[in-house]
């Protein structure tokens, strides 16, 4: 089952949290929303529904993981498949920066890597990778070397993911920021 944007909120809802939190994924279902349009116009097949449902529900298990960042994203996965949302749980599982580079959770499909930038270049607002990077650095300083190598791959994932939707980090920024 792929959720409503109604059935998502409400979902989150459950969940407890705070409220920069359910900002930030209702700008990332915004920004996935016209990354995925632009890709369309350009020929490219995306699945929309499921991925702006996957957009809300990324971060449904941030109260329940705390600071344990390598458990996010999965403990998400699982509840959205125990409620019968097994179609977004692997879009939600694969989000987290940890993953890209890894063999079996690096995003894959086009919805995979749409969602996995959208969430990389928002906060509650549009920010580059680079100010994304400088922020992971202050809060993570002992992992320089893993976000440093992170950021690379994000950065190659950008290029993949501009070029199919023929629009440039400008653009995203300026649609939404200003």
């Amino acid at each position: 089952m792929i959720p409503t944007k109604k059935q998502a909120l409400k979902i989150l809802d459950q969940y407890d949290l705070p409220e920069p939190v359910i900002k930030h994924s209702l700008l990332v279902c915004e920004v996935s929303d016209f990354i995925g349009q632009k890709m369309i116009t350009n020929g490219q097949n995306v699945e929309l529904e499921k991925l702006k449902a996957a957009a809300i529900l990324l971060d449904l298990d941030k109260a329940i993981v705390g600071s344990d960042y390598k458990k996010h994203g999965h403990v998400a996965a699982q509840i959205l498949s125990k409620k019968g949302m097994s179609e977004i749980a692997p879009l939600v599982k694969k989000h987290w920066v940890g993953n890209i580079g890894t063999s079996d959770l690096n995003p894959q499909t086009i919805e995979e890597k749409i969602l996995f930038y959208a969430d990389k270049i928002t906060s509650t607002k549009i920010v580059s990778l680079e100010e994304r990077g400088f922020s992971w650095l202050k809060k993570l300083p002992g992992k320089k070397d893993r976000i440093l190598r992170n950021l690379s791959l994000v950065g190659k994932l950008e290029e993949e993911i501009l070029s199919l939707a023929k629009i440039t980090f400008k653009d995203i920024e300026q649609h939404f920021n200003s």
